[in-house]
């Protein structure tokens, strides 16, 4: 289903700029979708994700796809459309509201995330190493500009105003935060300017990380060391903002109306503390500071029925 899912799309592209629905030159794009009936276009979110099990079966594959998608990037700011919708017939399974895509919207990073396991990848397999990394790093140099561009637009765009070196995603309501790719998770109830949200912080970091290692691979040293002390000081905000010693967790905080920190709760609940703090989340990605547990059972159930 994956390998099915990829596509080539060919067309005009409807932004959201400065106020203007804009229609920008026709151009392309190599990449999986989720399904071709309703959502028949290119989600920045997913692709990183689809690419995991697709770089498995092919690199190669992975690689055009991945540089398809930086292809894209804006050459000024670095943004990223998080929804690819090129030409009337992508856009056709999509509700019209939707077809211009805000150049101020970000969504997860989840190509940065890809390559940083990609590196990993090569580290612990030395015949995959012998075998495709010279190829790999050609790729990367071509990639190299357009990722480090993507990885200061975060970094430009979504800082937040409650701290140094924390952020959030703009463009949240108070019902939903589509730019996550989290929509309906819940956030904190007073929505401000003052507000910092975990998931954002990790991803900044792992995003980079993976340009810190990228830098290093290609022999940058200027921007490994610059983007290696990007990671310090974020892992550093991490644990200084977004940690709860008494919950032993991290989670949003934001600031209410009068002038009280809050931490947020996901039952709803808020709890006024002398400092903010994060809820623990994404463990795969990053784990900072998690207590050690014993590790629980977990239980599958099978996709078929067993025969009888």
């Amino acid at each position: 289903n994956m390998l099915d899912s990829i596509m080539y799309m060919h067309g005009d592209r409807m932004i959201y700029r400065d106020g203007v629905v804009v229609r920008e030159e026709p151009a392309g794009l190599f990449t999986g979708v989720p399904d071709r009936p309703d959502h028949g276009r290119g989600f920045l979110w997913d692709e990183g994700f689809h690419q995991h099990l697709v770089s498995a079966w092919d690199m190669d594959v992975t690689k055009e796809i991945v540089a398809s998608w930086f292809a894209t990037a804006d050459p000024k700011t670095g943004w990223i459309c998080r929804e690819q919708m090129l030409g009337g017939e992508s856009r056709a399974g999509a509700p019209p509201t939707s077809w211009a895509q805000s150049d101020s919207a970000a969504n997860p990073p989840s190509l940065h995330l890809l390559i940083d396991n990609l590196l990993n990848r090569f580290d612990s397999d030395p015949e995959l190493r012998a075998r495709e990394f010279d190829g790999f790093k050609i790729f990367l140099a071509e990639i190299y500009d357009n990722f480090k561009r993507h990885v200061d637009w975060y970094q430009n765009t979504q800082s937040s105003d409650v701290a140094p070196n924390t952020f959030r995603w703009r463009g949240r309501t108070p019902a939903y935060c589509l730019p996550s790719g989290m929509d309906d998770y819940p956030r904190a109830p007073f929505q401000t300017e003052e507000e910092a949200h975990l998931d954002l912080q990790v991803w900044v970091i792992v995003s980079s990380r993976a340009f810190a290692r990228v830098a290093t691979t290609l022999g940058f040293r200027t921007d490994a060391a610059r983007y290696d002390r990007k990671v310090r000081d974020f892992t550093t905000a991490l644990h200084q903002h977004y940690w709860d010693e008494g919950r032993q967790l991290f989670d949003d905080f934001y600031v209410d109306a009068d002038g009280a920190k809050r931490l947020f709760v996901a039952s709803g609940r808020t709890t006024p503390v002398s400092g903010p703090r994060f809820e623990r989340r994404f463990p795969t990605v990053y784990g900072p500071r998690d207590p050690p547990r014993r590790a629980q059972p977990v239980r599958r159930r099978p996709l078929l029925p067993p025969r009888r």
